[in-house]
């Protein structure tokens, strides 16, 4: 008990010698405190012997050393990180749980926790307060919704957390470079003519062809069509399938691909391709079209074209939508697809076709890659085409040599680039998109192609 007599409620082991009693008190003592700490002569040894009572008397001081962050998970620089993974931080020692607080209501940078897509600008609204673990020193964070796919997401603790002592962190802790999101549940890939989602891939084709996977796509079931209108292209994201193609067609699906419905169209422009991102679809099409959907594809409506260039795809990766089209055009969006702009296109250094027409894009490790045609637009056997983009879409490179043949369709899955093509041509990058190298091919021509559960499939 303390000098004023009031005992000291405590928890008390023996270790397995049952020599050493470890008394650990149920609160932390206060500084500054005289501690009076006793035991009887009514304990006894192993042959009921008593022992000789003791006592000691001790003063607790202040500690003053503060809290470090030891580690964060995701780890800073960690790719391929689930988009409904949770987020953690660990700290050196035992913290103030009540100091350990995180934005529940809304997505402003509020509390001592948090997670941010866009620099803090504002922050990913978790489901509840963090968690407590490991002795009070790990603490973890459930978002509402899953992370964005092809994201880069950085981890915030500031100096309002407290360890138990009331030390504060010394300086706000904050991941440098942060970790990114993969396509495990969701897919980004070139032109979209397949994707993945939930365990389940979905390709979509001629006269409102649907097919799905549940087993890897070992095995694909043919869906009932919604009308025959051949549909060009499909993604997933927050647990829907949508769908796009011909005469402005848009399709959705809520029940992880069982079923697909129409969703009325915007107009009745052809599109080739969509992408979800930021709880975003966006889709592109014939003469420049772009539509729009942030209701989960339940409604779409027209975002101003940059010009009338066809689109034939488009991705999502970073906070930026990026589509491609004839002629080497590429758009590019960083306000959700709220508008976009043209980025410089690359220069084919073929005379006669000066640019390159991009028929698919994907993203990956802070990279876009694009692919397509030398630019002849009239021969499948001719080169295909590959550029590049390491600053979020801003500038596009070529990527040397070219392909041998057209390629049509990218996808990016465990750390790997893959293009599909004519003649069944397929290349692959393992060093982010630098350069490519020729696969085994198959020997028909491939539209699509997609990443999911460490598989890709093309079509």
């Amino acid at each position: 008990n303390n000098t004023y007599g009031t005992n000291i409620a405590f928890y008390a082991t023996i270790d397995t010698n049952k020599k050493v009693i470890t008394i650990d008190p149920t609160n932390n003592l206060p500084h500054s405190q005289a501690v009076y700490v006793a035991i009887g002569a009514t304990v006894e040894d192993s042959a009921g012997n008593p022992i000789t009572a003791a006592n000691a008397t001790f003063t607790t001081v202040q500690e003053t050393t503060g809290p470090t962050v030891s580690s964060v998970y995701p780890a800073d620089n960690q790719n391929g990180v689930s988009i409904s993974d949770n987020i953690s931080v660990t700290f050196s020692e035992a913290m103030d749980t009540t100091s350990v607080t995180t934005n529940m209501s809304n997505t402003t940078c509020s509390g001592s926790f948090q997670l941010s897509s866009n620099n803090f600008s504002s922050c990913i609204q978790m489901s509840s307060s963090p968690s407590s673990s490991n002795s009070f020193r790990t603490f973890t964070v459930d978002p509402s919704n899953n992370l964005s796919n092809y994201t880069n997401y950085k981890i915030r603790v500031t100096t309002g957390v407290k360890d138990t002592g009331g030390n504060t962190l010394s300086s706000q802790y904050e991941t440098l470079i942060g970790f990114t999101t993969s396509s495990d549940n969701s897919s980004n890939s070139s032109d979209n003519s397949s994707s993945s989602g939930s365990g389940v891939f979905v390709v979509v084709g001629n006269a409102g062809k649907i097919v799905r996977s549940t087993d890897n796509g070992s095995t694909f079931s043919t869906l009932n069509p919604v009308d025959s209108n051949t549909l060009l292209g499909v993604a997933f994201g927050n647990n829907t399938f949508v769908g796009v193609g011909y005469s402005g067609k848009i399709v959705r699906s809520t029940d992880n691909g069982s079923t697909f419905s129409a969703v009325t169209s915007v107009d009745s422009t052809r599109l080739y391709g969509v992408a979800f991102g930021n709880n975003t679809f966006v889709g592109v099409g014939s003469t420049g079209k772009i539509v729009r959907s942030t209701d989960n594809g339940s409604t779409f409506s027209a975002v101003t074209s940059v010009d009338s260039t066809r689109l034939y795809g488009v991705a999502f990766g970073n906070n930026t939508f990026v589509g491609v089209g004839d002629n080497g055009k590429i758009v590019r969006s960083t306000d959700n697809g709220s508008s976009f702009t043209a980025v410089t296109p690359v220069n084919s250094t073929i005379n006669q076709y000066p640019y390159y027409d991009h028929y698919g894009v994907t993203f990956g490790n802070n990279t876009f890659v694009g692919v397509g045609a030398s630019g002849s637009g009239t021969d499948l056997s001719d080169p295909g085409s590959i550029v590049r983009s390491t600053d979020n879409g801003s500038s596009f490179t070529n990527v040397t040599p070219r392909p041998s043949k057209y390629l049509f369709g990218v996808a990016f899955g465990n750390n790997t680039f893959v293009g599909v093509g004519t003649y069944g041509k397929i290349v692959r990058s393992t060093d982010n998109g630098t350069s490519f190298t020729a696969v085994t091919p198959v020997s028909y021509i491939q539209y699509g192609v997609t990443f999911g559960n460490n598989t890709f499939v093309g079509v």
